[in-house]
């Protein structure tokens, strides 16, 4: 085996030991027996096909574990860290680990014993675990084992009452996210004593009866409850979310009349109401005079020119707007003057035909995305100083 000293590497040999050696690689493919000693890799890492290889007291930015990785040993300090289920007991030699992403098979499960292997990672914040098959007793006791987590992201994962119910050993969790996952309203109340909770996204089950848990959280600053059962009642629950700044109702029960519960929530920049078809024109009087408004989709609902006429015009603070998919039309272009620090505007799939206009409307640095005659997306800037 050759063996490299303190130097500055670019490529990868096998059948090499580097000793106190700076690494400028982004992948290492089809190699085997590498041996790394206190070396640094200074731009993220991934790493495919290979065998035999061991890292020893080695610092990382962000490491990749691939496809068909065999025999390797990992200690060292590392901030992001992404490798499959297969490769999960590297984690044991680990010194510091900032970051986890960990993702599972459809066709197998984590064992119990493996999950063992990240007892250790006392320093942990984020964690993200995605169709790991974890047994629901096994994530709580995870959870237990490593409080230090601030962020947890779950994805394709059969969790139940009990397995949800170990977030509540996550004393400084500020981000929690359910992807695709199955979800209860009543597990909810596992979150209400998570006073820094500040980013909160929700599965599909959740219905408005689980969002009176949410009243506790004084810290909520992002909230997405897309494809929910979550209607106009359970809007009244944020209405003393002093910190609320972004909110996402996509494809969730919400009409006309439930945007009024929002009057109070003043500091919102970002509100996503995409495919409601119970928005119309009215809705928009509730959140027409948010100073702070600033991002607005209102694509796949029912409004008309006259959002723009008697609202939306007056939403000044505006810089991107969806419209997409909706009624408007260039009988509302002249209302579109008002908006002068509008950056990007979406009018695909409107009746607004007349660009030319449009875009003597906006600023230049506006950007307006259309559908042109052969329904193919456009983009084309303002032409406003």
């Amino acid at each position: 085996m050759i063996t490299i000293n303190r130097e500055n590497i670019t490529q990868i040999a096998s059948n090499t030991k580097y000793m106190a050696c700076a690494l400028y690689i982004e992948e290492i493919y089809d190699k085997t027996n590498c041996f790394f000693d206190n070396c640094s890799f200074r731009k993220n890492l991934e790493i495919n096909y290979c065998s035999n290889f061991s890292f020893l007291n080695c610092n990382f930015r962000t490491i990749k574990i691939g496809y068909g990785v065999k025999d390797f040993d990992l200690s060292g300090y590392i901030e992001v860290l992404r490798l499959f289920e297969q490769s999960i007991s590297c984690l044991k030699k680990i010194q510091f680990l900032n970051t986890l992403e960990l993702i599972g098979s459809r066709y197998s499960s984590i064992k119990k014993e493996q999950w063992r292997n990240l007892y250790q990672l006392s320093q942990l914040k984020e964690l993200s675990i995605k169709g790991t098959g974890i047994r629901n007793k096994d994530f709580r006791n995870l959870l237990a084992q490593i409080p230090s987590i601030e962020s947890l992201i779950f994805k394709y994962e059969n969790i139940n009452n009990t397995g949800f119910s170990g977030v509540r050993s996550l004393p400084n969790l500020k981000k929690l996210m359910f992807f695709k996952s199955k979800m209860r309203s009543r597990w909810l109340k596992y979150i209400e004593s998570l006073r820094h909770l500040e980013d909160l996204y929700l599965g599909d089950g959740v219905t408005s009866h689980g969002l009176q848990y949410l009243q506790s959280l004084p810290k909520l600053v992002k909230l997405a409850l897309p494809r929910t059962k979550v209607d106009n009642d359970g809007l009244k629950y944020l209405r003393n979310l002093e910190s609320l700044q972004q909110l996402n109702l996509e494809r969730s029960m919400i009409t006309d009349e439930g945007l009024r519960y929002l009057i109070s929530n003043t500091e919102i920049n970002e509100l996503n109401l995409s495919h409601l078809a119970g928005i119309g024109d009215k809705g928009l009087k509730y959140i027409k005079h948010f100073p702070q408004l600033s991002i607005l989709s209102l694509r796949g609902t029912k409004i008309t020119d006259n959002a723009l006429r008697y609202h939306i015009k007056d939403m000044h603070s505006l810089k991107r707007l969806d419209l997409s998919e909706t009624r408007v039309s260039d009988k509302g272009l002249k209302y579109f003057e008002q908006l002068t620090h509008l950056e990007y505007v979406n009018i695909c799939g409107t009746e607004i035909c007349n660009i030319a206009q449009l875009q003597s409307i906006l600023p230049h640095t506006c950007k307006i995305e259309y559908l042109d005659d052969d329904w193919k997306i456009r983009k084309v800037n303002g032409l406003a100083n």
